[in-house]
């Protein structure tokens, strides 16, 4: 065994390039996750579902409400249920309307959205992948109307609860559905 580490780290480095779906280097997100851990239970996440939400049980001690590690399908009625929360997660984080996000977190009772900024930048073209049978959903929700029209495209201010370079995340329970 010994043998095998020393001879990946002589190979590799100390970090394994090449394995992005593999490696998650938690690093670049530390402020993101001391945030979230510090969240008052109960929070459910949700957010483009890649390895930020993946991880955010074991390195904020929170639950992510739709993500890759959980889409696999092992279980018939499981992979129906968490299938109709991708689909409904990416349609939150494209919605055009207050009642829609509104509507979607009084059915899941989730508390907090994690926006990626690069999903929704102008000059993201195409739309970033999620994962196979999800990829064609995101871009067409994204290309349904023009970014400026969707409600998370510039959330107002009063509902952002934490901001960097890379994220933003929304206090759902913020928002007000009247």
């Amino acid at each position: 065994i010994a043998a095998c580490i020393v001879m990946t780290l002589l190979f590799c480095g100390t970090r394994p390039t090449g394995l992005d779906k593999i490696v998650f280097d938690a690093n670049d997100h530390k402020k993101l996750y001391r945030f979230l851990s510090a969240l008052p239970q109960p929070v459910l996440l949700a957010g483009w579902p890649n390895d930020i939400l993946d991880n955010a049980p074991l390195l904020a001690g929170k639950e992510p409400f739709a993500d890759y590690a959980h889409a696999h399908t092992l279980y018939t009625g499981f992979s129906e249920k968490i299938s109709e929360r991708l689909k409904d997660d990416l349609s939150l984080i494209f919605a055009r309307d207050v009642q829609t996000a509104v509507a979607m977190r009084d059915k899941y009772s989730l508390t907090h959205l994690i926006l990626f900024k690069r999903v929704m930048r102008l000059d993201r073209v195409p739309t970033p992948r999620v994962f196979t049978p999800y990829n064609e959903l995101a871009s067409e929700l994204r290309r349904s109307a023009p970014l400026e029209e969707l409600l998370f495209y510039r959330p107002p201010q009063d509902w952002i609860v934490y901001r960097d370079r890379h994220f933003l995340v929304v206090d759902l329970n913020k928002i007000n559905g009247d």
